[in-house]
């Protein structure tokens, strides 16, 4: 990420945060919530003081406010707010919602349409994986799981990435809540392995599932990164093992690389749109 990408990014948001500031009090706590989202560390008060420019007082009652609803929650480590829970699934539902147009999907389909396997877009939201976006491949016998479906995240080539390319002590943090309850027998159930498997993970830049989430399933994932570098959900593509294994799987990386960028592109010229 260049310095003058990281400057017109911070130029955008600062005007937004003006803007919603000037529009009382809710336009304050979107504010709040879009500073929240728009940073990959947790955001002390100082900061959204400085950037809002909402007096410290108002600021603090703000953020107990996107507390209770769901929004923003304190980093359970370092000191700081970050995006709550709620957030995340109102983003989920947002991008996930079919009444409106949805030109990333096409991508998808088009990826899909070439390798004739289901390929899905998902988030970590706790300890799961939420998907928001899929398209099913047209073979007969499938696995059907609709936009919203959560799966866990020590097993699944989503789930996994996502842990992957997140700081030590979040990874930390998440396992030391979760049950990693075994599937199929080839699901890593102890933390040490896991944490091996995560960074070679995190080296390779992408994850697979090898029937370790049910059982005749593998499944290769992609991260989605903003222009800034910034991972926000992975893409995989997944098949039957009688089909594809998994060294015919990782043959499609450079497509499932490819469609990833694009899927990426397009969301940001929404947004810029």
């Amino acid at each position: 990420m260049t310095l003058s990408s990281v400057r017109l990014s911070h130029d955008a948001l600062s005007a937004r945060v003006d803007d919603m500031v000037g529009l009382g009090v809710a336009g304050k706590a979107f504010a709040i919530a879009e500073l929240l989202v728009s940073r990959d560390y947790p955001v002390q008060m100082s900061e959204i003081v400085q950037v809002s420019g909402i007096p410290k007082p108002s600021a603090h009652r703000l953020i107990n406010f996107l507390a209770e609803c769901g929004y923003a929650q304190r980093h359970p480590v370092l000191t700081g707010y970050i995006p709550g829970k709620n957030l995340f699934l109102l983003a989920h539902q947002v991008l996930s919602n079919r009444t409106g147009s949805r030109p990333q999907t096409i991508h998808l389909e088009r990826l899909v349409a070439r390798v004739n396997e289901t390929v899905n877009v998902g988030a970590l939201i706790g300890n799961y994986v939420v998907y928001h976006d899929r398209v099913e491949a047209s073979w007969p016998l499938g696995l059907h799981f609709e936009a919203g479906s959560k799966v866990p995240m020590h097993c699944t080539s989503i789930g996994k990435l996502m842990l992957a390319l997140n700081t030590k002590s979040d990874v930390e943090v998440l396992l030391g809540k979760t049950d990693l309850q075994r599937y199929t027998q080839n699901t890593t159930t102890n933390s040490p392995d896991l944490l091996r498997e995560l960074e070679k993970i995190k080296s390779q830049d992408f994850s697979v599932d090898d029937q370790e989430f049910m059982d005749g399933v593998c499944c290769i994932a992609v991260p989605l990164r903003t222009s800034n570098g910034r991972v926000f959900a992975g893409m995989a593509i997944s098949a039957p093992e009688a089909r594809l294994s998994r060294n015919e799987l990782e043959k499609l990386l450079p497509e499932l690389r490819q469609t990833a960028h694009a899927y990426v592109l397009e969301l940001e010229s929404q947004k810029h749109g």
